[in-house]
């Protein structure tokens, strides 16, 4: 009952209902939560409601997606902020290994991307395939997206499981920018290198 009136945005009946204690996480036949639908449709004063009555925050559906990814890929950015407020888990994957930050970068939701950065998300976080949000972001030839990723610390050496490599997509994508950091940063490591074994510590 939580569930259907959730979907339909009925934000007085649902705290009737919890006041009589209805089962807050009870689920649809795929796994949807109340609190997942609230998310899902954007519906802010209802996803309040259900988190004050303690609704369980990473309760995920049968393909193991969260109500903060489903927040994140329909860019609902006020959603996202009550949901990482509350201490959602910022790098719960869905059952093919996605991240929040990866399908935000997919998405191309910068602002959400730049939250969940701030935030402390993981942005080496690959897919089961072995993508990164940075490999995606590039493939969506994002700029401010790859350039707030290289910023926090995002992996550029690592490949897919196909061996596929940043420096590969980059150059397929012309994006002189990004392969001019990678030549960069691995002169920089050489240099470090070559210090390190003539003034070892």
């Amino acid at each position: 009952m939580v569930v259907v009136l959730t979907w339909n945005n009925h934000i007085e009946i649902v705290k009737v209902l919890l006041d009589n204690k209805a089962d807050i996480n009870k689920c649809t036949d795929n796994g949807e939560s109340p609190l997942y639908i609230a998310c899902q449709n954007n519906h802010i004063e209802i996803v309040k409601v259900l988190l004050d009555n303690k609704a369980d925050i990473n309760k995920c559906t049968d393909n193991e997606v969260s109500p903060l990814y489903i927040a994140c890929r329909n860019n609902h950015i006020e959603i996202v902020k009550l949901l990482l407020y509350n201490k959602a888990d910022i790098d719960k994957c869905d059952d093919s290994g996605t991240s929040p930050l990866y399908i935000a970068c997919q998405k191309n939701h910068i602002d959400i991307v730049k939250l969940l950065v701030d935030n402390k998300a993981d942005t080496n976080k690959r897919t089961a395939k072995g993508y990164s949000p940075l490999e995606v972001a590039c493939c969506n030839e994002s700029d401010e997206i790859s350039n707030i990723l290289l910023d926090n610390k995002a992996d550029i050496y690592e490949c897919t499981n196909n061996d596929i490599s940043l420096k590969q997509v980059a150059r397929d994508k012309g994006y002189n920018n990004i392969l001019a950091f990678i030549k960069e940063q691995s002169r920089e490591e050489v240099i470090y290198q070559r210090i390190e074994k003539e003034y070892p510590l």
